[in-house]
């Protein structure tokens, strides 16, 4: 029976223990970066549609509040224009953040892997 439990104790440490640590980096820049990257696109997608560019660009030249004159016209179809560009512009903002974020996730395991390993050599001389 402590045969057993000793096989059992080995076997958790190699293949659990071990193999977890193995397993992680395959994960991390796997399946966890796919995971990521699916998140932020989905979020980038909602951003999209909140920000409702096709409707802005299929309305540029409706007039608003249904002035029809010339001067209504410009002034609708300059002020679409802006909100537009600023719209684009907040939105490629968003995305170069989530860019920015992908790579924080690929780099983390590398950072704190370097960290871990400097800090052993900072560790006082033994007496």
């Amino acid at each position: 029976m402590a045969t057993s439990r000793v096989g059992m104790v080995v076997s958790y440490v190699v293949f659990d223990v071990i193999g977890s640590v193995v397993r992680f980096p395959l994960w991390w820049y796997s399946a966890g970066a796919l995971g990521v990257a699916r998140w932020l696109g989905q979020g980038l997608g909602y951003r999209w549609r909140g920000y409702a560019i096709g409707l802005w660009t299929r309305s540029f030249f409706v007039p608003m509040y249904g002035a029809t004159d010339w001067a209504g016209r410009l002034v609708s179809m300059v002020m679409r224009f802006v909100v537009i560009v600023a719209r684009l512009f907040a939105f490629a903002i968003e995305a170069m953040i989530s860019g920015l974020i992908v790579l924080v996730w690929l780099a983390a395991p590398l950072i704190f892997t370097f960290f871990f390993l400097d800090s052993f050599s900072r560790l006082p001389a033994p007496l």
